[in-house]
């Protein structure tokens, strides 16, 4: 059994408009239209965009273009992209949490009132010490948002690819929800099958990079004949990239019953949870866990595994 929790609050989407002299580029052109052949892996991120421009996962939202600037030259420059980006005249869009297709243009300093942990959370400071001078490559995007034409200004490192956008980073291009049957079973050893349960759970922003990724399973073994449990394995596990805006994660899985040689069952807890800000939590009641989500969404659930025979 799974329960799933998701706050209805709007998400954030900073759409900052960075100067173009902060660039120390006066080519006033726009950014081109070609799709990128080489094999960098900001690259791929931004054929993974236009891809999803195309396909319809980002809403009213599109990638038109790209054109590539250089380097972070200084750690001046460093602090002029930081400032142009999160400064309180910068704009922001601001999109329903699930619905790319509902955006509305709010400023730094409104989100700031609004949502002062969330901004906390991704100050200028954060986004800072992201960037490697002499390594973060800088890239002019050129974006539609509903019938406006927006200019942003990315961010990326040689492996991790786009890991700042004022747009791209901030939507949710597609989710990943996986869920095998409790009662899968692997028969193993001669005398034990296995009884499985997974779940995955995974965002991908615009460019295809991970905003969060979640693992949870449990593996119960017992006696084909007698029906006995005879071992268990079980993690959670969650992982969260380097990139902006940050974002939190957690899981947890217990055991809450079933005694190894003697009971017929094994029963189990679990939950997940991830928020923008860090407000989602995961408590342990009794038999099970609860989740508060915060601004985030997640599940939780418990599960029993019996030996086929014994269902």
């Amino acid at each position: 059994m799974r329960t799933s929790f998701k706050n209805g609050v709007m998400s954030l989407v900073v759409i900052a408009m960075a100067s173009w002299t902060l660039l120390s580029c006066n080519n006033e052109t726009s950014p081109s239209i070609q799709k990128p052949t080489e094999n960098h892996q900001w690259m791929k991120s931004i054929n993974y965009a236009m891809d999803a421009s195309e396909q319809g996962k980002l809403g009213v939202v599109k990638l038109l273009g790209y054109e590539y600037v250089g380097k972070v030259e200084s750690a001046i420059m460093a602090d002029n992209l930081c400032y142009e980006l999160t400064n309180d005249n910068a704009e922001v869009a601001v999109s329903h949490r699930d619905d790319n297709n509902a955006v509305e243009m709010v400023s730094w300093a409104k989100i700031r009132e609004l949502d002062p942990k969330f901004a906390k959370e991704n100050s200028p400071d954060v986004l800072r010490e992201m960037i490697e001078v002499g390594k973060t490559d800088i890239i002019r995007m050129k974006w539609v948002v509903g019938d406006q034409e927006i200019n942003t200004t990315a961010l990326a490192n040689e492996n991790a690819g786009i890991f700042y956008d004022p747009i791209g980073t901030f939507l949710v291009s597609e989710r990943i929800s996986e869920e095998n049957e409790t009662n899968s079973v692997t028969r193993t050893i001669p005398q034990n099958v296995r009884v499985e349960f997974k779940i995955h759970e995974e965002r991908l922003n615009s460019f295809g990079g991970y905003i969060f990724k979640i693992d949870i399973y449990c593996y119960s073994y017992f006696d084909i004949e007698t029906g006995i449990l005879k071992d268990t394995d079980y993690k959670a596990t969650y992982s969260t990239p380097q990139a902006f805006p940050r974002h939190y994660a957690d899981a947890k899985i217990k055991s809450v019953a079933g005694i190894i040689d003697t009971s017929l069952y094994h029963q189990f807890a679990w939950a997940w949870v991830e928020s923008s800000d860090g407000s989602a939590i995961i408590s342990y009641m009794s038999v099970g866990f609860s989740v508060n989500v915060g601004t985030g969404s997640g599940e939780n659930g418990g599960e029993v595994h019996r030996a086929p025979s014994q269902n």
